[in-house]
Formats: C-alpha cells, structure tokens, sequence
C-alpha cells in the first residue's frame, strides 16, 4: 500500500524541519508527502528546500487548512492518506504499524489512537474507542490519523473550526467504521 502525508503549513515554521524530518524517517518507505504552502512563506520555502526530490510542495493563497488539505489531497496518489499537522512529529514506525492494520482488517476504513501533545501544560490525551453515536457527542479522533483514499468525502471548507470533527462525522454517517489502538 502507498501511504501519501499531507501536510498543510501556515505560520508554524518553527516545528516544520522536525515535523518532516519524522515523517522521513518512517521504517516504511512507500510514502508521499505533499506540502501544502497555505500562503507563500519564505521562512517556511528555504525549509523546504533542503527537501527537494524527497516531498512535493504546493503553494496557494491563504485560505484556510480545510482548503489546503483539499489541494493537497489531489496531488496524491497513495491507497492510504493522513492530513498530517505541521506542528506535530510521528513517532518512528507509527506508519508500518497503520498500514499492517489496514492489510489485516480490510474492512475498516480509518485507524486512530491517542496522542501526546508537546506542550508542558497537556501531555496525553487517551481517545475512545469507536462508536458512531459516542462520535456525535465528542470529537475524539485527531484529523492526522489515517484513511482509506476512497472513504475521504473532503473537508467543508465554509467551517472555520471543528472541520476534522465535521469530516469523521460524515464518514462515520456514510456507514465506514475505524479501528482504535490503545496508547499514543
């Protein structure tokens, strides 16, 4: 399976180099990733320069990370595609570990976790396990975790917050279902 990374990137230039480097660094190696320049950023282009060859850049007019993720997702070509945020890293084999679970449960549309926030004032937070109806009442799957290419209906570009909760919903509402794996 390919697995395509997007990542779409607006004033978080301080976090760019790790956030890429980790994705580089996965143990599975048929990956994609595209960044998505929200905006022209010279600070954020000599970063990602010194990744010529290795990740594919696209840059549009500021409009906001649900339209960037949308561009992005055109350009991709993988089986399997997580809208990965600029600010965060993955851990190393965290990629191998997805696509062995979506090998072995062809029926599951998307996997998700935990996940340790960097900050000192919040250092983890556990997720659910997946129910539909508990999804409806609490947004707890991160919008980073991977999915089937053919379940992403598109992020609603018209909301200006909760836009991955928007987006499991009607994944979940058009009867796809996920898998939880315990831990970060």
């Amino acid at each position: 399976l390919k697995f395509s990374f997007v990542v779409p990137v607006f004033k978080t230039e301080q976090y760019l180099k790790k956030c890429i480097d980790s994705l580089l660094d996965q143990d599975y190696k048929n990956i994609e990733i595209i960044v998505v320049l929200d905006g022209e950023s010279k600070k954020a282009r000599n970063i990602l320069d010194n990744y010529k060859g290795k990740i594919e850049i696209l840059c549009i007019p500021h409009s906001g990370a649900p339209r960037a993720r949308n561009e992005g997702f055109k350009l991709t070509t993988g089986d399997i595609v997580s809208f990965w945020d600029s600010d965060t890293y993955i851990e190393p084999g965290m990629v191998r570990l997805w696509v062995e679970l979506f090998e072995q449960s062809t029926d599951i549309s998307f996997i998700y976790s935990g996940y340790r926030f960097n900050d000192a004032g919040r250092s983890f937070y556990a997720s659910e396990q997946f129910d539909p109806w508990l999804l409806t009442c609490n947004n707890y799957i991160s919008t980073m975790f991977p999915m089937r290419r053919e379940v992403f209906p598109g992020f609603d570009e018209k909301l200006k917050s909760l836009q991955d909760w928007d987006l499991w919903l009607t994944i979940t509402e058009q009867g796809h279902k996920g898998i939880f794996i315990e831990g970060s």
